[in-house]
């Protein structure tokens, strides 16, 4: 019997293992995930799941069904290494042979500050939303790093809170490169109306604090005090494990 192992618990692994079921195949299925959470959607991450006390579950399935689908779940497992001579994906608890290999291991938040001190967040998790969206309940004052979909949607987010928002964006206009600059003057505009200070053309080239952010340092030398900073500047690739 064929056995299909995908690697990677995310949308497109999810929905990879959904669909082989939907089209009758009969075979083996393992969803290997680095996260010890059910598959999940992710764009809520920015939005109720920072705004809501309570956030409901944005799991696709509730366990059950992967049960009832004959999809095996190996969560909070990531791999380490692959070797395709032998067909075998060593993962942090041992080791699974596949016939069929899907690699859907997605992306990692990237963030250029090493070692940073604590208040210093990305989103790419629910662990991830729900770490910041503790820290905003203290009525902190935040900085957001890039004025991409995820540092506007978070900024969104800290304003209905009543957060103080600084987002600084290296771009003259925000998201200009996604939507247009038409469009995107118009969002960096919606933005300033709901409170959210933009600063574009700027970069951050230091987080100051020992133990805790207490500010961060622009390009032009100016010094923006802060409590939390989110750095939202894109991913990278999660294929490092290859």
């Amino acid at each position: 019997m064929t056995h299909v192992v995908i690697v990677g618990a995310s949308l497109t692994g999810f929905r990879v293992a959904e669909g082989l079921r939907a089209e009758s195949f009969t075979g083996d299925i393992t969803l290997l995930g680095d996260e010890p959470h059910l598959p999940y959607d992710r764009p809520p991450l920015s939005k109720n799941v920072l705004t809501e006390e309570h956030p409901e579950s944005t799991a696709f399935r509730d366990r059950s069904w992967f049960a009832e689908q004959g999809i095996g779940l190996r969560l909070n497992e990531p791999a380490h290494a692959l070797d395709t001579a032998t067909r075998t994906i060593r993962t942090a608890s041992g080791s699974v042979r596949y016939d069929e290999l899907v690699i859907a291991t997605g992306a990692h938040a990237r963030n250029p500050f090493p070692d940073p001190p604590a208040g210093v967040f990305t989103l790419r998790t629910v662990d991830d939303a729900n770490n910041i969206r503790t820290a905003l309940r203290t009525g902190a004052h935040l900085v957001i790093v890039g004025a991409g979909f995820i540092g506007l949607e978070v900024a969104s987010s800290a304003r209905r809170l009543g957060v103080d928002v600084t987002v600084v964006e290296l771009e003259p206009v925000p998201l200009a490169r996604s939507v247009g600059t038409d469009a995107a003057r118009i969002l960096a505009d919606i933005a300033r109306a709901a409170g959210v200070r933009l600063l574009c053309g700027r970069t951050v080239t230091e987080v100051c604090g020992e133990t805790e952010v207490t500010a961060v340092q622009l390009d032009d030398g100016t010094t923006l005090a802060c409590d939390v900073l989110v750095v939202g500047i894109g991913a990278s690739p999660a294929t490092d494990w290859l």
